[in-house]
């Protein structure tokens, strides 16, 4: 989830660790009382987290993602990404990204512009420099709280604060080999209540992808990534995937997070220039019995563009 990486409220402590430990915070990125967007959705949008992703497709592309973890379970993460992004001239890409995230009382939003810088080496290798900047909105609704005692969050029924984002990101590319290094934001914005209390804190991201796409016959492309991310104060985590595509017509794949969930994924391309896909992740710790894992659904739209020809090799869906 986007949720910050520690609240100091006694009553946000007790709800949120009622959703990670009974719901089973295994399907989740480990971070101190918080967690982060399931690793997994990074595949299906890479704009969210590396601003060089913007423009590896050189005609627009629209994509959106909802995604809900714990289902049955009241207050459970539910989240929504919308990005597009396109080529500008030969060398520059650029790119916005809507994310909305939930979690029982807390809400997020973040509007990000992403820019790319693209620079061709040789034919076979090139790199894209990238750019992401935008605003966050926190949200805590109090209401949907159990407060014993209400002077603990002032006067105002709901927390709110608007944050800035500045990210910044890389992608090398030689022949269908990608490594890309990233952060989404470079700022770690604390934030107050009315009493001068800290309430939430965003720690920065590292994230490093790579991986390669192998072209096993002219009708058929297998493309094994990993994605590590890091920051400060927990273990790195880690998700392994691989995707098979047929024609650019139907794909599928698995992905396996250690210690935590192994999930499949599978769509098909329809009217040429739609994409759409199901994705479902489990647990496999001891929290599996809280929880009937991650649903995600997403829609992709893509136009102006030679699917054949102009695609990077770590677009993945």
């Amino acid at each position: 989830m986007l949720l910050k990486d520690s609240f100091t409220s006694t009553t946000m402590n007790k709800y949120i660790t009622a959703i990670l430990i009974t719901a089973g915070t295994a399907l989740l990125a480990p971070a101190h009382a918080q967690s982060d967007i399931k690793l997994t959705l990074n595949a299906m949008n890479p704009l969210m987290y590396n601003p060089a992703y913007a423009g590896s497709y050189e005609g627009i592309s629209v994509s959106g993602i909802y995604s809900t973890q714990f289902v049955g379970f009241q207050g459970a993460p539910v989240t929504q990404l919308l990005s597009g992004h396109t080529r500008i001239g030969d060398n520059i890409g650029a790119g916005l990204s809507l994310i909305n995230d939930e979690a029982g009382p807390v809400k997020e939003f973040n509007f990000e512009g992403n820019f790319s810088y693209n620079v061709e080496i040789t034919q076979d290798f090139s790199i894209a420099m990238g750019l992401k900047g935008g605003v966050n909105n926190f949200t805590i609704d109090y209401n949907l709280l159990s407060v014993k005692d209400p002077g603990e969050i002032g006067n105002s029924d709901k927390y709110s604060q608007i944050a800035p984002i500045v990210g910044v990101g890389f992608y090398a590319y030689l022949n269908n080999t990608f490594l890309g290094v990233s952060t989404p934001n470079v700022l770690t914005t604390k934030y107050y209540d009315d009493f001068d209390n800290k309430v939430a804190k965003d720690n920065l991201y590292l994230y490093s992808t790579l991986g390669h796409r192998f072209e096993l016959d002219d009708e058929i492309t297998l493309t094994p990534m990993a994605i590590l991310r890091y920051t400060d104060g927990v273990d790195p985590e880690m998700v392994f995937m691989a995707n098979l595509n047929w024609q650019e017509f139907l794909f599928g794949g698995i992905n396996v997070q250690p210690d935590t969930s192994v999930g499949g994924f599978a769509g098909f391309r329809f009217l040429e220039m739609f994409r759409a896909g199901y994705s479902y992740d489990t647990s496999i710790n001891r929290f599996r019995a809280y929880n009937q894992g991650v649903h995600t659904l997403f829609l992709s739209f893509d136009m102006f563009s030679d699917r054949d020809h102009n695609r990077k090799p770590f677009n993945f869906y």
